[in-house]
């Protein structure tokens, strides 16, 4: 199976480590630390098969959302920052950047976007 969610991980840690300290693929409800980016992969489906139905290729969909503190041009220049990286990555923005409706703490700002593209086996991230 082609799964690039730890390689997504490590590239956004070390592209973004002088804009957020606080990367994670597992979902923290209350960080401790902001900024904070939440990588979720919603989707990862085969794109590909050989003739011995091996797995080729998979079009991951990849949910960011990012939880900042302070106002609304901070959080959009992370999503730049974010943006940059997983464009460098060869990553589409299928969607967002946008604000979820739902705001459980009015001092916590929140983005998400989601990015998609074909990854190959044996394609580094």
């Amino acid at each position: 199976m082609i799964d690039k969610r730890m390689d997504i991980l490590v590239r956004m840690q070390k592209d973004l480590k002088t804009v957020c300290n606080n990367i994670s693929l597992a979902y923290i409800p209350n960080p401790e630390e902001f900024p904070y980016i939440w990588i979720n992969q919603t989707e990862n489906p085969v794109a590909v098969v050989d003739m011995d139905n091996q797995e080729c290729a998979v079009k991951p969909v990849i949910e960011l959302h990012i939880q900042y503190q302070g106002n609304p041009e901070d959080g959009f220049r992370i999503a730049g920052e974010v943006d940059n990286t997983m464009r460098n990555m060869f990553f589409n923005r299928i969607q967002g950047w946008k604000q979820p409706a739902e705001i459980n703490d009015s001092s916590i700002l929140s983005l998400t976007a989601v990015y998609s593209r074909i990854i190959a086996d044996g394609d580094y991230i």
